[in-house]
């Protein structure tokens, strides 16, 4: 009977301790990745011992950090904090190399069992010094870290948000405005672990193709497309529909090496804000030049629909 009491006693206790525990169990990653939306714990505020595996985050609060920004005013509120997320691998992913591929609206600091393996923006806790990153663009950045043989292993993220207004990208397109969305790859890293902590980014970027170089192309087409209209239109200057080609060809063209310029070379949030202001001001700008020219070859005076 005292050993039966002694079995019901471990039992309550362990259950206890561990029930209210999240545990993200990771059986095999597939070729596009694995998205980390479960088991995430959060707490306001900023301790460097939030980021030691061994420390005890029971009692913090589960969140879903993969949602709107919008969706978590408690983040927004706290301005820094912590997140957590205890993994447990199987063992063909122990004492390998992994990377994390992330989407985000913050700034923000990774570490793996204790370890910083990387950062996105500037993460502080002054306000004015935070610069949230946005990974925008073809080039997708990514962080590598080495799993050991551990059984349960932890990754914590220090994030800031940056208080600064973001209808803009959403008005912009097709670029979900998720608070911070962690996707795990099984992939081989281009630069040595030592290499990538002692780089400036302390990350790397992959890409499924050169988009960036497309743009410099389309830049390069419409810049011809630029000089021929105006040649045109300087040896038969009564037709004003190379006039409007040629100046909407190089607004296209700015336009192309602009989106090359910062996709490839700017990812701070500030920059992107901007960046999706003008993007609509240069696209719409060549548009209604495009249709003006239109307009005058088809002799088209009454321009009520395009008003």
């Amino acid at each position: 009977m005292k050993k039966l009491l002694i079995l019901c006693s471990l039992s309550i206790f362990y259950f206890g301790v561990y029930a209210q525990k999240e545990v993200f169990r990771i059986d095999s990653i597939p070729q596009q990745g694995i998205l980390l939306h479960k088991g995430w714990k959060f707490h306001a505020g900023d301790d460097p011992d939030f980021a030691k595996p061994d420390f005890d985050d029971s009692k913090w609060e589960s969140i879903d950090p993969t949602k709107h920004i919008d969706s978590l005013p408690k983040i927004k509120k706290a301005g820094i904090g912590w997140l957590r997320i205890h993994t447990k691998l199987n063992d063909s992913l122990k004492n390998t190399i992994l990377s994390l591929q992330v989407n985000q609206i913050v700034a923000s600091e990774f570490y793996y069992e204790g370890s910083f393996i990387g950062n996105f923006g500037t993460v502080s806790n002054i306000i004015k010094d935070v610069v949230a990153y946005f990974p925008i663009g073809y080039d997708k950045p990514v962080i590598h870290l080495y799993t050991n043989q551990k059984a349960e292993q932890v990754l914590a993220v220090r994030v800031a948000v940056m208080p600064i207004y973001t209808g803009h990208i959403e008005k912009f397109g097709a670029y979900p405005i998720q608070f911070l969305a962690v996707k795990l790859n099984r992939t081989e890293p281009k630069m040595t672990i030592k290499q990538n902590y002692t780089s400036r980014l302390n990350h790397e970027f992959r890409n499924n193709f050169d988009g960036n170089s497309l743009d410099y192309f389309k830049a390069g087409i419409f810049i011809i497309l630029f000089f021929f209209h105006l040649c045109f239109f300087f040896f038969y200057p009564i037709q004003k529909a190379n006039l409007y080609f040629s100046v909407a060809s190089l607004i296209f063209s700015i336009f192309y090496l602009y989106e090359a310029i910062i996709y490839q070379y700017f990812h701070d949030l500030p920059s992107i804000i901007i960046y999706a202001k003008l993007w609509w001001f240069f696209w719409s700008l060549g548009s209604i030049l495009n249709s003006l020219a239109i307009y005058h070859i088809l002799n088209y005076k009454n321009r009520f629909i395009f008003y």
